[in-house]
Order: C-alpha cells, then sequence, then structure tokens
C-alpha cells in the first residue's frame, strides 16, 4: 500500500468513526463533530508536501458564522528543516455570505500553534519547539440533509514566518 493510498484509508475510516459515533440529536445541530484531511506544501522549506488527518469541532453560532477548533498532524512535515512531524491546533472563523446550508462559499481566517522538533546539533539533543500560525483562505461547503456537512478550503499559512499552502477536505 502507498503512503497516500494509506492516509487516504485512514481518513476514511476516520470520517466512518465520527459519523457513527456522532450522529446528532436535533438539540445538537449547531455543534459540529468532524474529520479531515490536509495536504501541506511548505514554499520556504524546499517545497515539501506532506498529507495529515485532523479531527475539529465547530460552533455554529450565527447561520453566517461558525468558530472551529481543530487538531491536525502532518507526521512528514518538517518546518525550516526541522525534524519531519509536525502538530497543529487552530482556531478558526468561517464567515458565510449566505446561510451555511445548502450550498455555500465561506471565507477563513484563523490563528494557532504548531508544535515541531528542532534536530540534534553536534553538542544539543533535539527540542521540541512552539511555532505560531495565521491562516487565511476560501472554502466551499455543502449540507447533505439535515445532519451531514462536506467542505473543501484552500489555504494560505504563515507558520513562523514560512509561506505554506494547505488544502483541506471535511466532513461532519
Amino acid at each position: 500500500m502507498t503512503t497516500i493510498t494509506r492516509r487516504i484509508l485512514a481518513v476514511s475510516m476516520a470520517a466512518a468513526i465520527t459519523a457513527l459515533v456522532t450522529r446528532p440529536l436535533a438539540a445538537q445541530r449547531t455543534i459540529r463533530l468532524g474529520a479531515e484531511y490536509s495536504g501541506l506544501s511548505t514554499q520556504t522549506s524546499g517545497d515539501q508536501s506532506s498529507g495529515g488527518i485532523g479531527f475539529s469541532v465547530g460552533y455554529l453560532s450565527h447561520p453566517s458564522n461558525e468558530t472551529v477548533l481543530t487538531f491536525t498532524r502532518w507526521p512528514d512535515a518538517a518546518f525550516g528543516g526541522s525534524v519531519p512531524g509536525a502538530t497543529a491546533f487552530t482556531l478558526d472563523d468561517r464567515w458565510f455570505p449566505v446561510d451555511a446550508t445548502g450550498f455555500a462559499p465561506y471565507v477563513i481566517t484563523g490563528l494557532g500553534a504548531f508544535r515541531y522538533t528542532e534536530p540534534a546539533g553536534l553538542l544539543t539533543p533535539e527540542q521540541k519547539k512552539w511555532g505560531f500560525s495565521y491562516i487565511a483562505g476560501f472554502g466551499i461547503g455543502t449540507t447533505i440533509g439535515r445532519d451531514w456537512a462536506v467542505s473543501a478550503e484552500g489555504r494560505l499559512r504563515s507558520d513562523d514566518g514560512d509561506r505554506n499552502i494547505e488544502y483541506r477536505v471535511g466532513g461532519s
């Protein structure tokens, strides 16, 4: 099995488990739990591409605004020559110019932190470090019935000065 096939299989399994476990009740429609696949292309670290999976919790506070807390892990991503493997925690805001039902485009802005490992030096051990992220992008989403939603996003990221491009596909 190739790496991409394993990642797609892992995301599909995570989405299926999330869908089975989090079948929303009528009173829970404003909370969305989801799984995502994320592709990350690091522009300033030699055009490396990496895929990862993530999980999200969204709160639809208004028909045109959603706040989403996301956890994403890229096992192969290396920021600025770091050891492969990065984990990001972001708080995103999605603004829908139309209501967030049916087929709807949206704008994303977000702030977050990511953790990575600096490689060992001649006299120093590997060090875990934290970085700051700013995210901006566009997405499109659609609802499927009353309880389900799928989305696709394109994002520009600034991760401690590294310019990165990210795409996400998710379901909740």
